[in-house]
C-alpha cells in the first residue's frame, strides 16, 4: 500500500485492481471505470476507434423500453439480437458490443446497424455483394441468391427460389435482354422487338399478322406477366407502332397502309459533326488545327463498314481556318458535306437530325449547353451520340457503333 496511498487509492483491493488494468492513480481508475471500461487499455482504445459519444449517435437505431410519459424512470435502450436483449446504457456498452461482435471501429459498426446489420462478418459479406440492408440481405440468402440484382429482378417478377429465377431467366433471356437494351417499360413490348428484330432489313409486315404473331408469342410468357397486358387490342398495338419514339430504331410504321417495315440501324442515316471531328479532340488555345482529312477518314471508315447514308454538317467557319480546304471542297461536291449557314450553329441543324430521322452522330462533343436549356437533349441524345478516336490513319469509335450494325 506504500505505492497506493500517494496514489489516493482507498484500500489495497482497488489497488491491485487498478494496477491489474493498468490506471496510474485512483482518480483517473475511478474516473474511466465509472464510465464502465474494465481497463485503461479499453478506454482509451474505444476513444481512438472512435466510441467516444457512441451511444448517443446509434440510440436512433436501439430498440427501447418507455414507461410513458408520466413516468419518472428512463428509457431502457437495448440491442435484441440472437434471441435476446443486450442493454445499452454508454459508450462503453457499444464498444464492447461493436468488439464482440468483429467491428473494427465505430464508424462500421454504425452504418452496419443503421442497415440492421449486427454481426460484422455478416455485414461485410453483404456490402461485398451489393446489398443495401440485412432485411433484403437475409431475405435474398434464404431464397439463395447472392447477386442483389438478380434477387430484385426475382422480387419484381414474384419469384421466391434462385432456382425458379434460373428457370425465368433461361425462358426469358434473349426477352430481358432486348427489354434492357431498348430501355423498355413491359415484357410486352420486348415480345414484339424480338418478332421485329428477327425480319431482315426491308421485311415488311402487316398490323394484323404482327398482331398474331405477338399473340401467340405472348402465350409463352403470360405467367411473367404481372401488372396486365399492354396491348389489349390491335388498335392499341398500332398506336404503339405509330407514337412510340423507341420503335423507330428499329423500323417505320404507316399509319395509311398499317405495315411496318423494318429498317436496320445500319441502314439509317448517320451525321457526322465535321467540325468536332476536323479538329479531333484539338482547339486554338493549344495551337491544333483543324484538317477535312479527319472527316474524310471517318467517313470512308463507316463506308468500310457497311454505312451508305452518311451527312456531314459543319460549321459555315470551318472552311475558313481547315489547313487541307481542298478535300473540304471535294467533299462538298460529292453533296456529302454541309455546311450550316453564317452565324448559325451547327449544333441547332445536327440536332434537328437526330430528332426527326433518329440518327446516329459521330461527335465528342458531349452537348454540355444544350442538355442544360433542352430536356430531350439532356433526356436522349447520349443515345445517339457515338464517341471517335483517330490516330495516324486509323479510326476507332465506341461500342455502340458495333450495336448500330446489328
Amino acid at each position: 500500500m506504500y505505492d497506493g496511498c500517494p496514489k489516493g487509492f482507498p484500500d489495497g483491493k482497488t489497488y491491485y485492481k487498478a494496477m491489474a488494468g493498468e490506471f496510474v492513480d485512483y482518480n483517473e481508475y475511478k474516473k474511466i471505470t465509472e464510465m464502465g471500461y474494465y481497463s485503461k487499455n479499453d478506454y482509451l482504445e474505444a476513444i481512438e476507434l472512435g466510441f467516444k459519444w457512441s451511444f448517443e449517435k446509434i440510440k436512433k437505431y436501439l430498440c427501447y423500453e418507455d414507461y410513458g410519459i408520466f413516468s419518472s424512470s428512463p428509457r431502457k435502450y437495448y440491442i435484441h439480437d440472437d434471441d435476446r436483449e443486450t442493454y445499452i446504457k454508454s459508450d462503453r456498452d457499444v464498444y464492447y458490443y461493436a468488439k464482440k461482435k468483429g467491428f473494427k471501429d465505430f464508424k462500421e459498426f454504425e452504418d452496419a446497424i443503421s442497415k440492421g446489420f449486427l454481426n460484422a462478418e455478416e455485414y461485410r459479406d453483404a456490402m461485398k455483394k451489393g446489398f443495401s440492408d440485412k432485411e433484403t440481405y437475409g431475405d435474398a440468402k434464404e431464397m439463395g441468391f447472392d447477386n442483389p440484382k438478380e434477387y430484385e429482378e426475382a422480387m419484381k417478377f414474384g419469384l421466391r427460389s434462385k432456382d425458379e429465377y434460373d428457370k425465368f431467366k433461361r425462358r426469358l433471356g434473349k426477352i430481358l435482354d432486348i427489354k434492357k437494351e431498348y430501355e423498355l417499360d413491359t415484357i410486352e413490348e420486348a415480345i414484339l422487338f424480338k418478332i421485329l428484330l428477327n425480319f431482315e432489313h426491308g421485311k415488311k409486315l402487316s398490323a394484323e399478322k404482327i398482331w398474331n404473331m405477338w399473340k401467340d408469342e405472348l402465350e409463352k410468357y403470360r405467367n411473367y406477366i404481372k401488372n396486365g397486358i399492354k396491348f389489349n387490342n390491335k388498335d392499341d398495338l398500332k398506336k404503339y407502332l405509330s407514337n412510340s419514339s423507341k420503335i423507330k430504331h428499329i423500323g417505320y410504321y404507316d399509319e395509311d397502309g398499317e405495315v411496318f417495315e423494318r429498317i436496320s440501324p445500319k441502314f439509317k442515316k448517320i451525321i457526322i459533326d465535321g467540325s468536332n471531328v476536323a479538329w479531333n479532340n484539338g482547339s486554338k488555345e493549344t495551337g491544333d488545327k483543324p484538317f477535312a482529312k479527319n472527316i474524310e477518314l471517318v467517313i470512308n471508315k463507316l463506308k468500310e463498314m457497311g454505312y451508305s447514308d452518311i451527312l456531314v454538317i459543319t460549321d459555315a467557319s470551318l472552311k475558313h481556318i481547315v489547313e487541307d480546304v481542298d478535300v473540304l471542297d471535294k467533299l462538298m461536291e460529292e453533296k456529302i458535306l454541309n455546311d450550316a449557314p453564317s452565324k448559325r450553329d451547327a449544333d441547332d441543324f445536327i440536332l434537328k437530325f437526330v430528332r426527326e430521322y433518329n440518327s446516329y452522330v459521330i461527335t465528342n462533343d458531349t452537348f454540355k449547353d444544350w442538355k442544360e436549356k433542352d430536356e430531350w437533349v439532356r433526356k436522349n441524345m447520349d443515345k445517339y451520340r457515338i464517341t471517335f478516336m483517330i490516330d495516324g490513319d486509323i479510326v476507332k469509335f465506341d461500342e455502340k457503333i458495333e450495336k448500330v450494325k446489328l
